[in-house]
């Protein structure tokens, strides 16, 4: 009798759970800060955004504010901004041991916010080096770019990683020349000119994942092989040569904890998404409520190591890019009084290729046109070299 009692009672338990109406939680507006200063003698930044609901993608800047930083010897560090919600130091400091710094903001309509006071990790600890290594995961070949850090004292220690990667890519197809307008109008002269910028582009992408280390779980106070980045051995941006700068942050376990919690709580990839799920405790707090914002003030030392390598380096495959979305076009000059080859130009969803083959039996011409992504890699990348490029 007693098991037909417990069925009936689970049965009028779910009977009586109700639906969940996410677009019924109410939803409240929260300062979103990112901001590090490190021992490096540069201008600082600090980034200012505010929260928003799940269901958009919209990133609304924080403009208008007031940002300065002052240290436990009142001197004050003043930040301007440059773009929308990007705020950078007037003037170059770098952060010292032994010196506490905190984070004000006054926001346009007079909030005001303050950091607890940071101090910096001591700089005891370097990036050794980056390591390559090529692994077969998932029947896939992958490349893993990994850390050796080494640090000089015998404190357990709590490590963060940043990444910039840049890649020198080039276009399936290329032609040293352009077609320019000579004349838009009936009779059209369109004719090839020489181009003012060359094949290859230099996209550069910066890591968003949070990368957290730490060595009190280890019996010797070093990091050893610590996976940075993962690149698939076709992806185009190993496909010529390859450039990553890592950033080692020394930071504390206090900090350490914070970003693990954003990276169990936090719905994007994105160091600070702007929309996150749970209540992250930060240092950074307005001044008047008590309410803390979505984000953190970080002192921190670091250490940076960049490498290149060109593709026959990690691998003997050919990078092989697929080119089924790439296509010819041989639009014709005039018809009537209008121009098919001016409308694919102007459209900028086109550039050219090549001459048509005067002996062509085919229709249209007298230029091939591809799509823009097949034939000039610009948008992905710049094409002028980094300043730090090296061949």
């Amino acid at each position: 009798m007693r098991r037909y009692n417990i069925w009936f009672c689970f049965i009028l338990l779910i009977s009586c759970i109700e639906p969940f109406d996410i677009e019924n939680l109410s939803f409240e507006r929260s300062l979103v800060v990112n901001a590090v200063i490190t021992n490096e003698f540069k201008n600082h930044l600090v980034k200012l955004s505010n929260t928003v609901e799940l269901r958009t993608d919209e990133i609304i800047k924080e403009t208008g504010a007031k940002v300065f930083i002052v240290d436990d010897n009142q001197l004050v560090y003043n930040f301007i901004e440059i773009e929308e919600g990007k705020y950078e130091s007037e003037e170059k400091f770098k952060a010292d041991l032994n010196i506490s710094y905190k984070l004000v903001i006054e926001t346009k309509d007079g909030k005001v916010y303050e950091s607890t006071p940071e101090q910096l990790m001591e700089e005891n600890s370097i990036i050794e080096s980056i390591n390559r290594t090529v692994i077969e995961d998932d029947s896939k070949t992958k490349l893993v770019l990994s850390v050796d850090s080494k640090s000089f004292d015998e404190n357990k220690k709590f490590y963060r990683y940043e990444y910039s990667e840049t890649y020198k890519m080039a276009p399936n197809f290329w032609n040293t020349e352009e077609l320019k307008v000579f004349s838009d109008t009936p009779p059209f002269v369109i004719a090839p000119v020489l181009k003012d910028y060359g094949r290859f582009c230099y996209p550069t992408v910066h890591s968003k994942k949070i990368l957290l280390a730490e060595t009190t779980k280890l019996s010797q106070n070093f990091i050893r092989e610590f996976p940075v980045r993962t690149i698939p051995i076709d992806d185009i941006e190993i496909s010529i040569r390859y450039s990553i700068l890592i950033k080692q942050f020394s930071i504390s376990q206090k900090t350490h904890n914070y970003y693990k919690l954003l990276e169990k709580f936090s719905v994007s990839n994105d160091v600070f998404s702007q929309t996150q799920v749970g209540k992250i405790p930060s240092n950074i707090k307005n001044i008047e409520t008590g309410k803390q914002v979505v984000g953190y003030f970080d002192v921190s030392s670091i250490s940076y190591k960049r490498i290149f390598f060109n593709r026959e380096n990690v691998t003997d495959e050919l990078y092989y890019n697929n080119i089924s979305e790439c296509y010819f076009l041989k639009p014709s000059l005039a018809i009537r009084d209008e121009s098919p080859l001016l409308k694919l130009l102007e459209s900028g969803e086109y550039v050219f290729y090549a001459r048509k083959d005067p002996e062509s039996n085919c229709p249209g011409g007298p230029y091939i046109l591809v799509p823009k992504k097949c034939g000039d890699c610009r948008d992905s990348g710049p094409s002028t070299k980094p300043d730090f490029w090296i061949d």
